[in-house]
């Protein structure tokens, strides 16, 4: 379930806080959207098409990247290139896709991420929509952009019985007759509920894990499975840590943690 991994810190489009622009913006929903903590607050473009471009000031090394809640279809190209001169994209030092998956049933879509081998060192970093003139069936909506200096691995074990829920957000009003009136509210959101059993010499990155969010206050990208294409943004339930040493070199952690919401549907 904590397959793979990233501390606050390790997001350089959190933690270093480049200038963004994009093509065409929409001013309502400004490019600068694109990297605030809060992926519920989106970066929107008034085209099918387009590209939105971080400048960081100074080369930046990035291992990996996921583009969280957005509206863009699988069919779409999507691809991260990065240059050290932003007004000459016709040979950047670097390109790589971003694969969307298809939709699922509820018609929401998957966040994609990607490992970037060999890593990319650039000062320009630029996201295109539609990069093989694919269009998007509505102007392109990102919540969140993440680029990471690191990507970590934790190898762990989940105990038997633990919990997954998602849970769809709605309005339900009642009758005195039991007629109900539901309406959909929002996206929807995951939770997982369990147990880690770590070795001592894992048990420290668990914990510096939970002491970078500063338990609860800061969000974090977890990739449960790194052989599916579905990045998650979560916080931990509760502000603290705790462990059972069960013997010796078995420490068992309570894992408990949930998606952060996508907020109302994005006309």
């Amino acid at each position: 379930m904590i397959h793979k991994y990233a501390f606050p810190c390790d997001d350089a489009c959190r933690h270093l806080h480049p200038s963004v622009t994009a093509t065409p913006e929409d001013p309502a929903y400004p490019a600068t959207n694109l990297i605030e903590a809060n992926p519920a607050k989106p970066a929107k473009l008034t085209a099918t098409t387009g590209t939105f471009m971080l400048n960081f000031g100074e080369a930046v090394t990035i291992v990996g990247a996921a583009m969280l809640y957005h509206n863009v279809d699988h069919d779409v190209e999507v691809r991260l290139q990065w240059n050290d001169v932003s007004d000459d994209w016709g040979d950047p030092l670097g390109s790589v896709a971003l694969t969307v998956p298809g939709k699922r049933e509820d018609n929401w879509t998957i966040s994609p991420w990607v490992e970037i081998v060999p890593a990319g060192t650039a000062r320009f970093w630029r996201l295109i929509v539609g990069y093989d003139d694919t269009v998007n069936p509505a102007p392109i909506v990102i919540g969140r952009l993440v680029l990471l200096t690191t990507l970590r691995t934790l190898d762990t074990d989940v105990r038997w019985g633990e919990e997954e829920v998602e849970e769809h957000g709605l309005i339900e009003l009642p009758t005195e007759l039991g007629v109900e009136t539901i309406y959909a509210l929002g996206g929807k959101r995951r939770r997982f509920a369990g147990e880690l059993t770590l070795s001592n010499a894992t048990a420290g990155e668990f914990i510096a894990l939970t002491r970078s969010a500063q338990g609860r206050a800061l969000s974090w990208l977890l990739i449960p499975d790194a052989t599916v294409n579905d990045a998650w943004i979560v916080r931990f339930d509760e502000p603290r840590w705790s462990r059972v040493r069960e013997m010796p070199d078995i420490n068992n952690f309570p894992f408990r943690v949930q998606e952060l919401s996508r907020g109302l549907p994005w006309p």
